[in-house]
């Protein structure tokens, strides 16, 4: 059904030329086809000059034209949506493999590697009672083996908690209170903590506490390399079925208007928070530290009210 051709007036060359200039703009930001090719196409009527509002059929073309433009921005934003849907898809099937793998490794290294090294220091320690008080230069070097395999035993166990710490098995408080020592001990930075006595009772799934590990670890991993700060502050709640956790610090804060060195790492933490339907915000002030606020819904009912914070427990 075409728009009925009226007389051309004033107000309607008005009207013409803003259309025209309304459908310039939509080519210029989305890269489409002329209005005029659009209006020669078999979908969009006749060919003609639509930059002359004198013309009886001017405004029908630029109706037919700005119609078809639309669909055109419709048909490209909804493949660009399906594009950055299917890409959000594969990352979380990326970080699902990537959890999946971690776990296998650090069991395949706790079984075998762990037990194997176990197995020689007991074997090494024999030897001495073996050989009896004969061999005094055997006992000097046993003494050297063992502290080799000792000091090989702790690698191991400190790849088996970088893959993955057995405290994430153990819940989240836990994990959160594990990774916080260990941050503690490697940086020598300040760490408290305080947890809502509800976060204790909740039935978290093993995604759920590693999406809130992991982004825990990339706050302390941008603090340690950025921030200069020397303390650091942990609060985990659990307000109305939604669990939050925020991480602050006291450093130099982020510059406004600045690319911050943490963008990378911090955005692939957005992106996994939403495959929980979860989402971060992050509050900066230049000299006076930065505030990382993470938070993902949960599946138990919601809570009438937010526990109260339980007293702060240095790490």
């Amino acid at each position: 059904m075409h728009t009925p051709i009226l007389p051309p007036s004033h107000e309607d060359e008005r009207d013409t030329a803003r259309a025209l200039r309304l459908i310039r703009k939509i080519e210029e930001r989305y890269g489409l086809a002329s209005a005029q090719e659009t209006a020669s196409h078999p979908e969009g009527g006749a060919a003609g000059d639509l930059s002359d509002p004198s013309l009886p059929a001017a405004q029908m073309l630029v109706n037919e034209a700005l119609v078809a433009k639309i669909f055109q921005c419709e048909r490209a934003e909804s493949a660009l949506r399906e594009s950055q849907q299917n890409l959000h898809d594969l990352l979380i099937h990326q970080w699902q493999l990537k959890e999946d793998e971690r776990k296998r490794i650090s069991l395949e290294i706790h079984d075998a590697l762990g037990q194997n090294l176990l197995a020689l220091r007991l074997d090494v320690a024999t030897l001495p009672q073996v050989t009896g008080d004969s061999h005094a230069q055997l006992k000097e070097w046993v003494g050297g083996a063992l502290s080799n395999i000792d000091g090989a035993i702790v690698t191991v166990r400190t790849l088996i908690a970088a893959l993955r710490p057995f405290e994430i098995e153990l819940g989240l408080e836990a994990a959160i209170e594990y990774e916080l020592s260990q941050f503690r001990r490697t940086s020598g930075i300040a760490c408290q903590v305080g947890f809502d006595t509800q976060v204790g009772k909740l039935d978290l799934s093993d995604q759920q506490i590693l999406t809130m590990y992991r982004a825990l670890q990339e706050c302390l991993s941008n603090v340690a390399r950025h921030s200069r700060a020397t303390r650091v502050d942990v609060v985990v709640r659990a307000p109305q079925s939604t669990l939050t956790m925020v991480v602050s610090d006291n450093g130099v804060g982020i510059e406004r208007g600045g690319r911050s060195k943490a963008g990378y790492g911090l955005q692939a933490v957005r992106e996994r928070l939403a495959s929980h339907g979860g989402k971060m915000l992050l509050k900066s002030v230049r000299a006076h530290g930065t505030s990382v606020s993470v938070s993902i819904p949960l599946a138990a009912p919601a809570l009438a009210t937010a526990a109260p914070l339980s007293d702060k427990m240095p790490i």
